[in-house]
C-alpha cells in the first residue's frame, strides 16, 4: 500500500502538475541517473570477470556504483529536508502539501505508507484543514500494533489537540505515549510525553483565565534558542492571547501575520486584531456615556 493511494482515496488529494515537473526536474531526474551510474558500476564489478575485464576497471565500476549510491541517499534526504523546511522554517504548509503529494506520486522509496501519510497529515493540520488530516492520519488505525505506529498517532492527535485547545484529549494522549511498552519507541515517546506536558498546563491556565502564569510558560518556550520559527509562530500566538497590554498584544499579533505564512495562525491572528480593533473603539463610547 503507497501514501500516495491512501491519501487520494481518503480525501481526495491528487499532485498538480507544477508540482510535478519541479519534483522531477529537481530531484527525480538525478536520482534515476545515480540510481543507473550505481547499478552499472556494480554490474561492471560483479560480471568484469566473466568478461576478462580488467581488475582495475573492476575496481572502478565497483567505487563508482558504491559512491553513485552513497550519493544518492544523501541527495535525497538533503532534498527531503528541503521539502520538510518550507514548513518548519518558512511557515508555508500550502506549499509543503504541495511538493509532498507530488514526492508520494514521483516515487518516493518503498516501505511503509504511515511516514507519508503522517508528513502530509501534518502539513494539513498547520493549514487549519482538522478534519481532513485527522481524518487521514486515522487511515493507520489498523497497524497500531506496532509501537512505533502507534507513537505517530499519537504524537500527531496530541498536537491537532493542542493547537484545537483541548486538554482534555491531549492528556490523553500524553498518558497513551506513556504506556507504549516497546523499549525502542518507550524512550522517544516518554521524552515527548513530557515535553507536552508544560502545553497541556498551559492549555489549563489559558482555559482557568490564568493568563499572567499561561504567559510564564510561553515565555519558558519562546527562551529556547532551537524553536524552530513554525513552533516560534504559534507560541508567539499564544502569546498574545495571553496578553493584557494593547499595545503590545497589537504587536505580537503583527509579527504572526507578517511571518505566519499560509498557516491557520494568520488567520487566528486578524481575529484577534479585530477583536481588540472593537474593544478600544468600544471603550470610548463607555467613558462617555460614564
Amino acid at each position: 500500500m503507497k501514501a500516495i493511494d491512501v491519501i487520494s482515496r481518503t480525501i481526495d488529494a491528487r499532485p498538480d502538475r507544477e508540482s510535478i515537473r519541479w519534483i522531477d526536474s529537481t530531484h527525480m531526474k538525478q536520482y534515476r541517473f545515480l540510481s543507473i551510474a550505481g547499478l552499472t558500476g556494480c554490474f561492471v564489478c560483479l560480471f568484469g570477470p566473466m568478461a576478462s575485464l580488467p581488475v582495475w576497471l573492476q575496481l572502478l565500476g565497483l567505487g563508482v556504483g558504491i559512491a553513485c549510491i552513497v550519493f544518492r541517499t544523501t541527495a535525497r534526504k538533503r532534498f527531503e529536508d528541503g521539502i520538510a523546511s518550507m514548513l518548519d522554517m518558512k511557515c508555508d504548509p500550502a506549499l509543503y502539501c504541495r511538493w509532498t503529494l507530488a514526492f508520494l506520486a514521483a516515487g518516493r522509496p518503498t516501505g511503509s505508507y504511515v511516514r507519508g501519510v503522517w508528513n502530509y497529515a501534518y502539513g494539513l493540520m498547520w493549514q487549519g484543514r482538522w478534519h481532513d488530516a485527522i481524518k487521514l492520519v486515522r487511515t493507520i488505525e489498523p497497524d497500531m500494533s506496532d509501537p512505533g505506529v502507534a507513537f505517530a498517532y499519537d504524537s500527531f492527535m496530541a498536537d491537532c489537540a493542542f493547537a484545537l485547545r483541548d486538554p482534555d484529549k491531549l492528556t490523553s494522549y500524553i498518558q497513551a505515549m506513556k504506556r507504549i511498552p516497546n523499549r525502542r519507541v518507550a524512550k522517544e515517546a516518554y521524552e515527548h510525553a513530557a515535553e507536552l506536558e508544560p502545553l497541556r498546563d498551559l492549555l489549563l491556565l489559558e482555559r482557568d483565565g490564568k493568563f499572567d502564569e499561561a504567559s510564564a510558560i510561553v515565555d519558558r518556550i519562546l527562551a529556547d534558542q532551537g524553536l524552530l520559527p513554525i513552533e516560534r509562530l504559534l507560541a508567539t500566538l499564544h502569546k498574545a492571547e495571553c496578553c493584557t497590554d494593547p499595545a503590545e498584544k497589537r504587536s505580537l499579533l503583527d509579527y504572526v501575520i507578517a511571518n505566519g505564512g499560509t498557516t491557520w495562525c494568520v488567520a487566528r491572528a486578524r481575529e484577534l486584531q479585530a477583536r481588540l480593533a472593537a474593544q478600544q473603539a468600544y471603550a470610548p463610547e463607555i467613558e462617555s456615556v460614564r
